[in-house]
């Protein structure tokens, strides 16, 4: 089991408005040289193949301690008008 955890203008994450537009978010993380858009999110899957998810606004914590590899990446979604993390550490939620 595990957790979202959203940066939101939303009294709840699931409102429509006020929301972040993609564009403020890419212009946000292009404003912050530790922070990389990809476009796209990528691990390997427990079969041995790779699980690869593709959007606009999927980007990358390149400062993250644990982010060495692909497997442990701290990535960051705007999705839903709202940036995303899935089960953020102490060290994510503080970046956040």
């Amino acid at each position: 089991m595990g957790y979202d955890l959203h940066i939101t203008r939303k009294a709840n994450w699931f409102d429509a408005s006020p929301s972040i537009a993609l564009d403020e978010w890419l212009e946000y993380v292009a404003s912050d040289p530790e922070i990389q858009h990809d476009g796209f999110a990528e691990t390997p899957a427990a079969d041995g193949g790779v699980l690869r998810v593709e959007q606009a606004g999927i980007c990358v914590w390149k400062g993250y301690s644990r982010g060495e590899n692909r497997e442990n990446a701290a990535w960051l979604w705007w999705s839903g008008d709202n940036i995303v993390v899935k089960n953020p550490d102490q060290e994510i939620r503080r970046k956040m």
